[in-house]
This record gives C-alpha cells, sequence and structure tokens, in this order.
C-alpha cells in the first residue's frame, strides 16, 4: 500500500481512463483466478475417487452434484466456513469463490497527493502475491486479486454490501497486505469521494458507499487537484 506510482504522463493511475486489459497487474489476477479454480478442481477430484473406492459410485455422484453446485453457488452452505477467518459484517470467508452474484467495483485511490496501490489478495486467506501455485484457505465475499484496484464482489445471496465492508475486512484480517500497514486515513475525515468523475457531497462517508456494479471510486484524501476516473475498460469483467 505504501508503493507509489511515478509523477507523469505513465501514470496510469492519474490518467482518466484506466484499462486492466492492458496492464500486466489484470492479467496476473485473471491467471491467479484460474490456479484458484484448477486447485479447486484438482480437491474435488480427489474427493470423488475418495467417495468411488469407499462408497461406490452412488456416493460419487452425490458428491459431485454437491461440488457443481456449490462452484455456481447453489449451495453455498456447502462452502465450509473456516474459524480462523470468522464472518466480517456479516460477510463470510468460505472455501470455495462463490459467484451466484457476481460483480465488480474499481477503486482510485490517493492519500496525501499520492496515488496508493490496494494490495493484492485482501479477503483471500492463506495465499501471497508471490505465490505460484497459490492455494487459498478461503475466500471473503468481498476480496481483490491484484493491485489494480478492482474489487471482486463474489456472494451466495443478494445483498447489500458497502466499502465499509471491505475495509473492515482489510483492517481486521490483512492489515499487513502492505508494507504500510493499513493506512490510518481510513479513519479520518475529510475525503473527497467520487463516483463515476462526479464528486459527492462531504456529509458522505467512506464506510456508507454501497458497493454496485462497475461503480467506479475515486478516493482522495489531502489530495487536491486529482482527476477522478470517469471511464474504465471491464474487460471480462
Amino acid at each position: 500500500m505504501d508503493k507509489r506510482f511515478p509523477q507523469g504522463a505513465d501514470n496510469p493511475s492519474l490518467s482518466e481512463s484506466i484499462s486492466p486489459a492492458s496492464t500486466p497487474a489484470s492479467s496476473l489476477a485473471r491467471q491467479r483466478e484460474q490456479l484458484y479454480r484448477l486447485a479447486r478442481q484438482r480437491h474435488t477430484r480427489r474427493t470423488l475417487l475418495v467417495g468411488v473406492t469407499g462408497g461406490g459410485l452412488c456416493v460419487a455422484a452425490c458428491i459431485l452434484l454437491i461440488a457443481v453446485l456449490t462452484f455456481n453457488g447453489v449451495l453455498f452452505s456447502a462452502s465450509v466456513t473456516n474459524p480462523a477467518y470468522p464472518p466480517i459484517d456479516g460477510v463470510s470467508c468460505q472455501t470455495g469463490e462463490i459467484v451466484a452474484h457476481h460483480y465488480h467495483a474499481h477503486i482510485t485511490l490517493y492519500i496525501n497527493g499520492a496515488a496508493m496501490l490496494i494490495p493484492a489478495d485482501i479477503g483471500i486467506a492463506g495465499v501471497t502475491p508471490k505465490d505460484l501455485y497459490p492455494q487459498p484457505i478461503c475466500f471473503y465475499w468481498l476480496h481483490t486479486h491484484d493491485t489494480s484496484g478492482l474489487l471482486h464482489i463474489e456472494s451466495p445471496t443478494s445483498q447489500r454490501f458497502t466499502l465499509g465492508d471491505f475495509l473492515d475486512i482489510w483492517s481486521q484480517k490483512f492489515p499487513h497486505a502492505s508494507a504500510g500497514g493499513f493506512p490510518a486515513a481510513f479513519s479520518q475525515t475529510g475525503w473527497s469521494i467520487y463516483m463515476g468523475g462526479v464528486l459527492q457531497p462531504p456529509a458522505l462517508r467512506l464506510q456508507d458507499i454501497v458497493l454496485q456494479p462497475h461503480l467506479l471510486l475515486t478516493l482522495a484524501y489531502h489530495s487536491p487537484g486529482v482527476r477522478p476516473v470517469t471511464q474504465y475498460n471491464w474487460g471480462p469483467y
């Protein structure tokens, strides 16, 4: 989080249009998501083999059905919640990515005049950005895969999530996701909040911002003169 972009025209966070399709970070994110899913598929295959040898084809078929329904977010309760990562603000950390309700928002962040990175793997327990073959323990329904600012919302049910939910997950379980720790500025007032490039009323708190599909957030703390993001190439998201 303490890493800063260089100043100048080559700084993607200071432009009005940021394209994940053209950044290595977004490509890495998609690769990591594929690795997560491959790890889950390997786990499912091992489970099926145990079912075939120990309980017959019927047991294996039942396990396969549960695995397929869980993957698609139908039987979300089948994803075991890890006790080391309890729910935060009603947001669970479950063993698989739940895609029944799946959308994305984007956050561009400035603190004290500098563009700041949102760390990778906030909300994904048991992995680090250096893991070549990540095997996550569990996923909170709000999480990041890279440092592009793309926030993934993947929930078993249609419910209201806020930026405050994400910030609580970050601060309570992933405060060391970056060398600088969880930014103390998030507990301060005086933020300039832009949604789709439009400055919001000063009374709006960060914690109360409702996350919506393709929401473009620019958050600036003591950073006058920033240009809010007004366009984003969502690509496959």
